[in-house]
């Protein structure tokens, strides 16, 4: 049973509730939760709110690169998104029924802030190291201290979460945000005690969201780590999973240093041909490495 488990049947327990009918788990269930919000979605008003390059396609660039991707995906992952890097490029994409945006470079982050009734009550922002390898993909993620929030941050939310109460998980290039989501992001890989927190604040439960989480260790390291894998048209991704499910989810239990972990579904979204299985999080990035780099060889050896 994972931490998440743990908690949503204590929550059960002790309240008669269901977490999950408070608390999104994926885009989905927020877009369904939330729909006077959804226009957050919507990346081309995301690049509006901030002055962004962009335009519906197969309108042409003024200049290169540019990203094209879904006006709204629900999925993740950044599916579907391409970098284009001239006129010929773009105009083999004029079926493409998307949008295009500026190119950013730069630090790419995931922002999770716990908001009650509007106020920002938490932050938590992890930094992706890009594999230059594999387009959409990071190697991964490590929990940043002392982080400046950006001011667009700030005022993105200031203006359009008024009365919400949850999380809502922001991403950025260079401090410019790319996109939104009405759910957590990497905030689940945090503490038990941390979750505990997060979780009541949906249900009204905690008083003082940002006390009771300065009463907490601190967190001094923290580092998330995916594992990739080549998908190849010949792969039975289910006979995948069950393996990963079978072999490694008792070893990740068993690990004390693995703090968090979930399992993506055989369906879940991948970019390109590089699916996600898992994720992971632990304080020693040594250990980390050498765990992730056992899995995906192990994954490399047994499925060719």
């Amino acid at each position: 049973m994972t931490i998440k488990s743990e908690l949503r049947e204590e929550i059960r327990e002790k309240y008669n509730l269901n977490i999950d009918d408070y608390c999104p788990k994926n885009d989905e269930d927020a877009w369904l939760m939330y729909p006077k919000l959804n226009y957050v979605y919507n990346k081309m008003f995301i690049c509006e709110f901030q002055n962004l390059s962009y335009a519906p396609m197969p309108i042409l660039p003024d200049k290169y690169p540019v990203i094209i991707k879904p006006i709204i995906n629900l999925m993740g992952m950044g599916i579907n998104s391409i970098k284009v890097n001239n006129d010929e490029e773009f105009k083999k994409q004029y079926n493409n029924n998307h949008f295009w945006c500026e190119f950013l470079q730069g630090d790419h982050n995931s922002w999770d802030f716990v908001i009650t009734k509007g106020k920002i009550q938490y932050i938590c922002c992890f930094n992706g190291y890009i594999d230059n390898n594999k387009f959409g993909t990071f190697k991964y993620w490590s929990l940043l201290k002392n982080v400046k929030l950006p001011k667009i941050l700030n005022k993105f939310i200031n203006k359009n979460f008024k009365n919400f109460t949850g999380c809502i998980n922001i991403e950025t290039i260079d401090n410019k945000m790319i996109e939104c989501h009405l759910r957590m992001g990497d905030i689940d890989q945090l503490p038990k005690d941390n979750l505990r927190i997060i979780l009541l604040n949906y249900l009204g439960k905690i008083e003082n969201v940002k006390a009771e989480i300065e009463k907490l260790q601190i967190i001094d390291d923290l580092y998330l780590f995916p594992i990739w894998q080549t998908i190849q048209s010949y792969h039975n991704l289910k006979n995948i999973y069950d393996y990963l499910k079978k072999v490694w989810e008792n070893e990740l239990i068993k690990d004390d240093n693995i703090i968090m972990y979930y399992f993506d579904e055989v369906k879940h979204a991948y970019p390109n041909k590089f699916k996600r299985w898992f994720l992971f999080s632990i304080k020693n990035f040594d250990q980390g490495i050498i765990i992730k780099n056992r899995i995906q060889n192990d994954i490399i050896n047994k499925f060719l």
